[in-house]
């Protein structure tokens, strides 16, 4: 039986010393010598927009923040994070299991909620949930295109579709998640954190990466990879009219967080670039829009938990355009109790069965810095 997470899903940014930006007197800014700091002065307002005087020194405290976010000077902190310490006597005080249970649960529930806000795959993808029994199966708008598939976490195929459905195999993302009785012995009370994190490593980053090498497959098939040294708004129009060009709206920008420092720099970009305030918003990915394109990064994640390369983008054409993921079994969490084979160590056991699927190579465009 699952239990329902018993604590708040409510998650809030905080700097590395535990504070939370929103009520703290903290703000973040680039000093004379270019590099992140903090300081005195509120970061946000009471709407929780980021404070700013014009759209150049709004987009610069995006990327102050996003790079104080990479090296872990602020962070999302989810509310059960903050009861770390409580939860982790419990679980070792609990000889039955079953706080140990529920403590794995928790952390899956987090986990689950993040790739969901922070990962790319929901924002560009279609879902559809199969029912126990069902085929997996994905209408295709436009029949006589290559489409794209994960047969495991790690390989793609390649399909000439001359139906008018796709049947994409399904794989596990899974995550071993194992503490040692040494680990628990000698924390300081953050282990819960770094084991949350181990677990976005493991789930989070493998899928999006599967996401990412159906990408990399599909986006040269029909569309041309466009080399730049500068990302400009001719790169950017070149790209958009690839898609375009296959009477497909160019929806979303997939892009690297260093690619926000070319459109801070370049006058056209910066004058109809239209950035988002909310701190809230920001954290999650979305940098803003220009000329209709939703651009969002990893650059607000931990460095681990990245998986653009710098100088990488990708202009996808809507969810219904693109393809689909296919969720067999959502994520689920097992206890792992090793002490049964000799080893002091315990942990979870995480899976979620899936399919990823690019049913139209066309509604794909990859750009890279050359």
């Amino acid at each position: 039986m699952s239990l329902i997470n018993p604590y708040s899903k409510k998650t809030v940014v905080v700097t590395k010393s535990g504070n939370e930006l929103s009520e703290s007197k903290t703000a973040l800014h680039i000093n004379r010598n270019g590099k992140v700091e903090v300081g005195a002065g509120a970061m946000e307002n009471n709407a929780g927009e980021i404070n700013a005087g014009s759209k150049k020194e709004l987009t610069q405290r995006i990327m102050a923040l996003a790079a104080a976010a990479s090296r872990g000077e602020v962070s999302e902190q989810h509310e059960f994070a903050q009861k770390r310490a409580e939860l982790v006597e419990a679980a070792i005080s609990d000889s039955t299991g079953e706080t140990w249970r529920i403590v794995g649960e928790v952390i899956g529930d987090e986990i689950l909620e993040t790739m969901g806000r922070d990962g790319f795959l929901r924002k560009i993808l279609m879902r559809k949930d199969l029912k126990k029994g069902e085929i997996g199966r994905l209408r295709i708008r436009k029949k006589d295109v290559l489409a794209f598939f994960a047969t495991t976490d790690s390989m793609t195929v390649t399909s000439q579709v001359n139906q008018y459905y796709l049947y994409p195999d399904e794989f596990y993302i899974k995550a071993h998640i194992l503490i040692e009785d040494r680990e628990l012995e000698q924390s300081p009370g953050d282990l819960l954190d770094d084991k949350y994190i181990d677990g976005l490593e493991q789930m989070m980053v493998q899928e999006d990466k599967v996401l990412r090498n159906l990408m990399n497959v599909a986006a040269p098939t029909y569309n041309n990879v466009v080399g730049f040294t500068t990302f400009t708004p001719a790169v950017f129009s070149q790209a958009r009219t690839q898609l375009m060009s296959w009477s497909i709206p160019c929806a979303t920008g997939i892009i690297a967080i260093d690619l926000l420092n070319d459109i801070l720099t370049d006058p056209e970009f910066s004058t109809y670039f239209d950035p988002v305030s909310k701190r809230e918003i920001i954290m999650s990915g979305s940098l803003g829009s220009f000329f209709g394109v939703n651009l969002i990064t990893d650059g607000f994640r931990y460095e681990t938990l990245q998986v653009l390369q710098p100088g990488e983008f990708y202009f996808v054409g809507p969810p219904n355009t693109l393809g689909a993921q296919t969720v067999r079994k959502d994520l689920t969490t097992a206890p792992i109790n090793l002490y049964l084979i000799g080893k002091p160590e315990r942990g979870w056991y995480m899976q979620k069965i899936e399919g990823q699927a690019i049913g139209n190579g066309r509604a794909v465009v990859r750009g890279v810095r050359v």
